[in-house]
C-alpha cells in the first residue's frame, strides 16, 4: 500500500516559507514556552504579515537581550498584529 501524505491547506498555500518562518522564530525567540503560540501564529497569519513582523522583531530586539526579552517582544508584536486582524492566537484544546 502506498503511503500518502496530506498537507495542511494553509501550509500548502504558503509553501516552505511558513516552515522557515517557524524555524526562525523557534530558534531565535522561543523561551521554552512559545512553541504553541508561534505555531498558531504561523498557521493563522498571512505570509506577508509573518515576514513583516519578523523584520520588525529583528529591528526592535537588541541582539544582546536575553531570550526571555526577545520572546516577550516577539509575542507582543505578533499579538498586536493578530488583534488588528481580529485573529485569536490562543490554542484551543478540546
Amino acid at each position: 500500500m502506498e503511503h500518502q501524505t496530506r498537507t495542511h491547506p494553509v501550509l500548502s498555500a504558503c509553501g516552505l516559507n511558513c516552515g522557515l518562518c517557524l524555524q526562525k522564530l523557534l530558534a531565535n525567540y522561543n523561551d521554552g514556552r512559545k512553541k504553541s503560540f508561534f505555531c498558531v501564529a504561523v498557521n493563522l497569519l498571512k505570509l506577508d504579515d509573518l515576514k513583516g513582523t519578523i523584520r520588525q522583531i529583528e529591528n526592535e530586539v537588541n541582539p544582546d537581550a536575553s531570550i526571555k526579552e526577545k520572546a516577550k517582544t516577539a509575542t507582543l508584536l505578533f499579538q498586536a498584529l493578530a488583534d488588528e486582524r481580529n485573529i485569536s492566537l490562543k490554542l484551543r484544546k478540546k
